[in-house]
C-alpha cells in the first residue's frame, strides 16, 4: 500500500516510523490499555458524541476521563519517553453544552489542557453550528484564541469547503490513489477490503461540489 502511494506522488516510503492513531470506540476505558502497551502515538478518539452521557452538562465527564487517561498512561507505560498525543473527538458536543459561547469554551479548553499535562491534547470537532456562516464565525474565534491561550492543546475541525473544480479534481485524484492502494492489497485479504475499495470508487464517480477538508490550528 505504501509503495503504491509513493509511486503516485513520486516520492519514497519513509524510513522513519509513522505515528499510529488508534481509536477506542465506546470502550474508552478498556481499549487504551492495549494502545499504551503497543505504544500508539496518538490515542484514543474516545467517541464523545453525547453531552449527558459522555461529555457532561458542564464538561465534567470528559474532564474526569482526560485526567484518568493521563494517569493511566503515566502509570503503565514502559518508558518515560513514551508520551503520546491525546486525541478526543467530541462531535460538536462542546457547542451544545456551552451554547456555542466562546469564553466558556475557551475556559474549558484550559481545564482540559491542565488535565492532560504533561501530554499534548487534540480536540476534534468542538462545535457543529447548523448555520454555515455562524459555524465559520465560531470556528474562527476558537481557532484564533485557543492556540494563544493553550500551548499544548490543538483543535481539529471538520469543515465543509466550497471548492473550485480544480481542487475537487485533486481530492478525487487522492481518493483514486487510495483506492488503487486498497485494490493492491485485495489479493491477500479480498474479503476484508472489497467494501472499502467499492466505497472509494463510488466517491471518485460521484464527488459532490463541496469537499470535506481537515483544518488544523
Amino acid at each position: 500500500m505504501c509503495e503504491v502511494i509513493a509511486e503516485e506522488y513520486n516520492t519514497q516510503v519513509s524510513d522513519r516510523e509513522i505515528p499510529v492513531f488508534a481509536q477506542s470506540g465506546d470502550d474508552r476505558y478498556l481499549n487504551p490499555d492495549k494502545m499504551i502497551i503497543k505504544k500508539a502515538q496518538v490515542l484514543p478518539h474516545a467517541l464523545i458524541n453525547n453531552v449527558k452521557e459522555k461529555l457532561g452538562g458542564k464538561g465534567e465527564l470528559l474532564l474526569e476521563y482526560v485526567e484518568w487517561l493521563r494517569n493511566r498512561i503515566l502509570a503503565i507505560r514502559s518508558s518515560e519517553e513514551y508520551q503520546p498525543t491525546l486525541h478526543i473527538d467530541v462531535y460538536g458536543t462542546f457547542g451544545l453544552a456551552f451554547n456555542n459561547e466562546i469564553e466558556p469554551m475557551i475556559a474549558y479548553f484550559r481545564q482540559l489542557e491542565k488535565a492532560a499535562a504533561p501530554l499534548k491534547l487534540r480536540i476534534e470537532g468542538p462545535v457543529d453550528v447548523e448555520d454555515r456562516d455562524k459555524h465559520w464565525q465560531t470556528l474562527n474565534c476558537l481557532l484564533t484564541n485557543v492556540p494563544v491561550i493553550c500551548c499544548k492543546l490543538k483543535l481539529l475541525t471538520l469543515a465543509v469547503l466550497t471548492t473550485p473544480s480544480k481542487q475537487c479534481y485533486t481530492v478525487k485524484k487522492k481518493v483514486s490513489v487510495l483506492t488503487r492502494a486498497v485494490l493492491a492489497m485485495r489479493p491477500t485479504v479480498p474479503h476484508k477490503y472489497a467494501f472499502i475499495s467499492q466505497w472509494l470508487l463510488s466517491l471518485c464517480k460521484c464527488w459532490p461540489s463541496q469537499a470535506w477538508a481537515l483544518t488544523k490550528a
